[in-house]
């Protein structure tokens, strides 16, 4: 930012479509770069009349060679009267030795649910736990197999590009359209399961990719290793090499995870031309070192061992839901299924094949409800089948893309909003 002359200068954010100042304490960091010694305020103001209604004083000492991590804290006593308002940095710009400075990792947070560090908005938080879901699956379906290996950022979702101090995590674009910062990675993800006691299950590249390129056994190599690693940094002791790593990020003690899927409706995308040499591969590996841990297959079409488990996903017309009350009626007991994705995604047509191109329907209405019920009391009659299954979409962002300054965001402003993965019921046991 240029600071020529003097007086103060600066800029100002508006977050995600106003921020809501009430009576509670904010956590802000970012980073600048530039020769600086002098004084930078934080405040919060109201893009109405001005009115400033907190602010921070913050003695910075910055170089031009080096980034600077600036933390401090907005304590705010009082109720704006709308949200119309933004996050206002300034500085002396007299005390810009070099006329300019850069700031990056502008962030500002509310308290968090149960005070996690980069944690979760508590209304959000409040409303899915009274919804009483038992588990969670992360990161969600398509999103684990990322667009295209040849182009950076846009490949599958990796732990190790997700855990760490935020400034170091790459980000990517995820598969529905939208930027994915890394923000909500692997660690708060297990804190979120944690906080609304639900059983992670989490998912693993499996080599299919969205562009249609499919990794043979060999290829697929340093991906098997990647997931040992992560089952290493989530399980293992802190004498471990990822054990240790994930003390030092903050969680001396492991978390409990004993489902992991591999990959996303390979079944859809001609991923069963070798899908099933894949998984034997992943299987073998990951039950070596965690004979404990449930490998999930992400279709029914494949043969997998006695105890592990098949994810089935249906989307569908009300007439097709109800028309399939009887899918599992002759499935085996010795394999259970987990119904990781279901819906109805919009009303009947007249020949009622599903185009997947057309979108999900926006709103609820009567008879995709009514559909969607008689589908989950088929699915729950033989309960030692399917104990478990996930209906989408539970949250859905209605409003306007973030601009690109936004905060806590660098995603480019043409990219949608983005939409959760599933809420998930059932008992587990």
């Amino acid at each position: 930012m240029a600071a020529n002359g003097t007086g103060q200068v600066g800029f100002e954010n508006p977050g995600f479509n106003g921020i809501h100042v009430v009576p509670q304490t904010y956590s802000g960091q970012f980073y600048i770069r530039g020769t600086y010694n002098g004084a930078i305020t934080a405040s919060l103001v109201s893009n109405l009349t001005g009115e400033v209604f907190v602010t921070a004083t913050l003695p910075v000492i910055s170089t031009t060679g080096n980034w600077t991590h600036v933390n401090y804290t907005l304590v705010s006593t009082v109720t704006a009267p709308t949200i119309n308002n933004s996050l206002l940095i300034t500085f002396d710009a007299a005390k810009a030795t070099d006329k300019s400075l850069d700031f990056n990792f502008i962030s500002l947070f509310p308290p968090t649910y149960n005070n996690r560090p980069n944690g979760l908005r508590p209304d959000l938080m409040e409303t899915l736990a009274g919804l009483n879901p038992s588990f969670s699956r992360l990161p969600g379906g398509s999103n684990v197999e990322g667009e295209s290996l040849k182009i950076p950022n846009e490949g599958p979702w990796l732990w190790n590009a997700t855990v760490g101090p935020l400034i170091d995590r790459p980000g990517r674009y995820g598969a529905w359209t939208h930027y994915d910062t890394g923000g909500l990675g692997l660690d708060e993800w297990l804190d979120f399961c944690v906080d609304l006691d639900m059983t992670p299950v989490l998912g693993i590249f499996s080599g299919l990719v969205l562009d249609g390129t499919i990794l043979n056994i060999t290829q697929l190599q340093p991906y098997i290793q990647n997931t040992l690693d992560m089952l290493e940094y989530i399980l293992g002791s802190t004498d471990t090499q990822y054990g240790a790593l994930r003390a030092q990020y903050g969680h001396a003690e492991p978390w409990n995870v004993r489902y992991i899927e591999f990959g996303n409706e390979d079944n859809l995308n001609g991923g069963l031309v070798n899908y099933q040499d894949r998984y034997n591969a992943y299987y073998s590996a990951v039950k070596a070192s965690y004979p404990d841990i449930t490998l999930v297959a992400d279709t029914l079409e494949i043969d997998t061992p006695v105890g592990e488990m098949k994810d089935y996903h249906d989307y569908d017309v009300p007439d097709n839901l109800v028309k399939a009350y009887n899918f599992f009626d002759q499935n085996t007991t010795s394999v259970q299924t987990l119904i990781g994705e279901y819906a109805c995604v919009y009303p009947n047509t007249a020949s009622n094949a599903v185009n997947y191109t057309a979108g999900l329907w926006h709103h609820p209405f009567w008879i995709g409800t009514v559909s969607e019920a008689g589908m989950l009391l088929s699915r729950h009659s033989p309960c030692p089948i399917q104990p478990r299954r996930a209906n989408s979409l539970p949250i859905q962002s209605f409003s306007s893309a973030p601009s690109a300054t936004a905060t806590r965001s660098s995603a480019p402003p043409t990219r949608p909003p983005s939409l959760s993965s599933s809420l998930h019921t059932g008992p587990w046991t």
